[in-house]
């Protein structure tokens, strides 16, 4: 069994980890793909990937750039 004091310091690491991403998910709600992905701020002290974890998207989506379509490839 780990001495109290470590334990303490593990629950309170958690909770901080939990109101931080608590922090940054106000706000949010649960609209299209597009309007969550919106939301990922690359400059937030939240690592991206638990950005992508409390808004429910994939990372894959995040780093996605769609790029334009050319008239060749629409058949024109």
């Amino acid at each position: 069994m780990r001495p109290k004091a470590s334990r303490e310091k593990t629950l309170h690491a958690k909770i901080g980890q939990l109101t931080f991403e608590n922090d940054f998910y106000k706000g949010a709600h649960k609209g299209r793909i597009a309007e969550r992905k919106e939301m990922i701020d690359r400059e937030h002290k939240l690592l991206i990937k638990f950005q992508v974890k409390v808004l429910n998207i994939s990372r894959r989506t995040t780093y996605y750039k769609s790029r334009p379509v050319t008239g060749q490839e629409c058949g024109s």
